[in-house]
């Protein structure tokens, strides 16, 4: 796996505006929509090729991602919303791969560094 971003969970939790207590609930409720969110958007990339479901779904994500103020992640994002507005399904997978590899990092970093609380 190779990622582009790079970041300390527990630092993330801690610096978060509205608390540590505030970045768990936040991340829960993540953590809870992003399968079936990813996999619906993998599902329009690779079958349906329905856009504007695709973009709704990115764009969503987006959204969700950009409470935990990870720059580099949140352009990640908005790279996938870009790529779909192209309508080129051979980018839009492209991309899809570098930003499924770097949410789910995102996932599995921020849950390890929450089970050692």
């Amino acid at each position: 796996m190779s990622t582009s971003i790079t970041f300390d969970p527990m630092d993330l939790r801690n610096k978060f505006d509205a608390g540590p207590e505030a970045f768990d609930t936040f991340f829960s409720i993540f953590k809870k929509n992003y399968p079936e969110r990813i996999g619906k958007l993998e599902n329009c990339i690779t079958q349906n090729h329905d856009f504007d479901q695709m973009y709704g779904v990115a764009h969503t994500i987006k959204g969700s991602v950009s409470y935990f103020y990870l720059n580099d992640l949140t352009q990640i994002c908005v790279k996938m919303e870009d790529v779909i507005r192209t309508r080129d399904l051979v980018k839009i997978k492209e991309h899809f791969s570098v930003y499924k590899e770097n949410l789910d990092y995102f996932l599995k970093e921020v849950t390890a560094g929450l089970e050692t609380l």
